[in-house]
């Protein structure tokens, strides 16, 4: 899933080295570890793809994508969802 808000603005813009939420909230902790990408346009070319993927990693599944949202992936569409409603509410309370 992808998603692009207001909320997502100043988190997406920074660069993270460990953790991109403080631990101040559930959400936050239910986000895990995110990876993040420098996103530049849309995905038209195969090694951009494979860029993202290596950008995900093995086990993350929220990628911010920097300077525009978030992708969330996840076993099913329901724990997508549930990743990024958790996101959305961090970047929130954050």
């Amino acid at each position: 899933m992808h998603f692009t808000r207001a909320h997502f603005g100043s988190r997406c813009c920074l660069n993270y080295e460990v953790w991109p939420f403080l631990p101040i909230s559930q959400e936050a902790l239910i986000c895990g570890e995110i990876s993040d990408y420098d996103y530049t346009g849309i995905v038209v070319e195969e090694e951009q793809k494979d860029q993202i993927i290596r950008a995900l990693g093995p086990k993350n599944k929220i990628l911010f994508l920097r300077n525009h949202g978030i992708a969330c992936c996840g076993g099913s569409i329901e724990e997508a969802y549930f990743l990024a409603l958790n996101c959305v509410a961090a970047c929130e309370i954050q």
